[in-house]
């Protein structure tokens, strides 16, 4: 599924370094990419970011409203599991596009939309269960957060200082838990990439990324943390506005409810926005990860054929 559908011949203009590349020159060219290719991603990521933002505007919903003394509570609970469950469906989705988008761009597909008709297999589910099960969990903390941010801010929040106070807790608790999430999130994204795309087995992807992380563990955990940092500073727009919402709550007269009227659609139309350029820029980056890593990995190797040769001369 996706947000406008793709021209039979639509296809990722990019072209893969053939020599080594700076995490920086990495990072940049991933968004370069992005840049030149907007409108294709916008169509593989902008359909499935949308229904991930707005079910978890429904979960929030229900999960505020959940023990209401008015209402059923059986309908109310059941409408946070459905948003669960659609969550989960909404990540899928958006993992198959950035499976597509790996597939185009590494040549096992010609163009997109016969990407997008392969990348829809079960065994996504399988390969992507950790970031799956991080997103639920993050979407568990998230709804915590935002309510508690709410709740402390609707009470408490009386003077300067107290907004101050509450600002940087609020802060303190999204740093704590974002980047954590992000780097496992990415780490997962960075070894299904070589399960899928640069090798022709499991076993053997698995294999080979072992050795990959045995001889280059600093390189790779620091190029998983910086890109940690770019999505998070890409994402960070997200979160404030949750705080911006807060603080409005609190030092206006106007209610939770009647801004979230005024809000809502903006807000999740500028999320989804959001999270399509942080999908796509970092899939991108994966797959130039993968590349870099294999050229110094092979480049070690020849080198050390080469020493051998020498000796033995």
């Amino acid at each position: 599924m996706q947000f406008a559908k793709l021209k039979p011949t639509a296809t990722i203009d990019y072209e893969l370094p053939r020599m080594s590349l700076s995490i920086g020159d990495i990072l940049g060219r991933s968004a370069r990419i992005w840049r030149s290719n907007w409108k294709l991603f916008a169509g593989l990521y902008l359909f499935p970011e949308f229904l991930y933002v707005f079910c978890w505007e429904v979960l929030v919903e229900a999960v505020e409203n959940l023990w209401a003394p008015t209402g059923s509570f059986a309908v109310r609970a059941a409408i946070m599991i459905t948003g669960m469950l659609a969550i989960t469906g909404s990540v899928f989705l958006i993992r198959a596009a950035c499976y597509a988008q790996w597939l185009n761009m590494s040549g096992r597909e010609p163009n997109l939309q016969s990407a997008l008709k392969a990348a829809y297999r079960f065994k996504l589910i399988v390969l992507f269960w950790p970031t799956i099960m991080i997103d639920l969990l993050e979407i568990a903390c998230a709804t915590a957060l935002v309510l508690m941010s709410q709740d402390v801010m609707a009470q408490q929040v009386r003077k300067t200082e107290e907004l101050l106070g509450v600002t940087g807790l609020y802060l303190g608790f999204l740093i704590a838990w974002y980047m954590p999430f992000r780097m496992i999130k990415i780490a997962n994204l960075v070894a299904a990439y070589h399960f899928l795309i640069s090798e022709s087995t499991y076993r053997k992807g698995l294999a080979d990324m072992i050795v990959i992380f045995i001889r280059n563990p600093m390189q790779i955990m620091f190029s998983v943390f910086l890109l940690s940092l770019l999505l998070g500073l890409i994402e960070m727009p997200v979160y404030l506005f949750t705080l911006v919402e807060t603080i409005v709550t609190a030092t206006t007269k106007l209610s939770h409810e009647q801004l979230k009227w005024i809000e809502t659609l903006p807000r999740a139309l500028a999320e989804s926005s959001i999270g399509m350029i942080g999908s796509a820029i970092t899939a991108n980056a994966v797959l130039l990860l993968d590349n870099e890593w294999r050229i110094r990995v092979e480049a070690k190797d020849v080198v050390e054929k080469l020493n051998k040769l020498e000796r033995v001369v």
